[in-house]
């Protein structure tokens, strides 16, 4: 609401500020490497972490960092955004999408996991419950329709 843009750099392992035409590394620390997918809320930032598969709290005003949720190692954080309700969507790049709760609590909702079939990052139309996701290496997005539980 500020006009606060952050921005995640992988690998440089840091979140970049971006304010009244100034950018700054705003944070940089070892509990987030391979920092990737973001989402700013009022008071804090989720960020993607692929480096352990989780996905950290950041406090926009302390900068302490928690875990929020944890896929594991292996997994290639993307996409993040508000399901616009009170949870989340992610994806893991090699191709899975999961909702989250405001608890942080998953629930698999597409696996695409085989040969090029990659989930990087999606858009999400919450008054539609549209998930688009598109391929990265064949000219294409596939639309799904997801229920609301």
């Amino acid at each position: 609401d500020d006009g606060v843009i952050y921005v995640t750099d992988s690998a440089k392992n840091c979140v970049f500020r971006l304010s009244g035409g100034k950018s700054e590394v705003w944070f940089e620390s070892k509990a987030v490497q391979q920092p990737n997918g973001i989402l700013a809320e009022k008071v804090r930032l989720l960020v993607g972490v692929t480096e352990d598969g989780t996905i950290k709290s950041i406090d926009l005003k302390t900068k302490q960092v928690r875990t929020f949720l944890t896929l594991g190692p292996g997994a290639n954080m993307d996409g993040l955004v508000t399901d616009g309700r009170d949870g989340y969507l992610f994806s893991d790049y090699y191709g899975r999408v999961y909702r989250a709760d405001a608890a942080g609590r998953k629930t698999l909702l597409l696996d695409r996991r085989g040969p090029h079939q990659y989930t990087a990052d999606f858009e999400y139309i919450p008054d539609q419950g549209l998930l688009v996701v598109p391929a990265l290496y064949d000219n294409r997005l596939t639309a799904y329709r997801l229920k609301t539980p």
